[in-house]
């Protein structure tokens, strides 16, 4: 098992627990956003950033422990 930091940013928030701006999860070993996101219950194709330690990835990325993962639905339209 592997344990990482979440942040949700928007109308994402509404899935974090409450009154958690930041919380941790775990997750099987060699896990990837996608399977991050379906544990959170999100609308995968609603999310359209993914940060991992300040990097940008895909949804396709293999976490690892102690990672720091920032998820951002699309702000705004053009």
């Amino acid at each position: 098992m592997i344990k990482v930091k979440i942040q949700l940013y928007a109308w994402l928030e509404k899935f974090t627990p409450a009154g958690e701006k930041i919380f941790e999860i775990e997750l099987q070993l060699n896990s990837t956003v996608l399977d991050l996101i379906a544990k959170l219950n999100l609308p995968a194709e609603k999310v359209t950033l993914i940060i991992i330690n300040g990097t940008q990835q895909k949804k396709k990325a293999i976490l690892r422990d102690g990672d720091e993962v920032k998820l951002f639905p699309l702000i705004a339209g053009g």
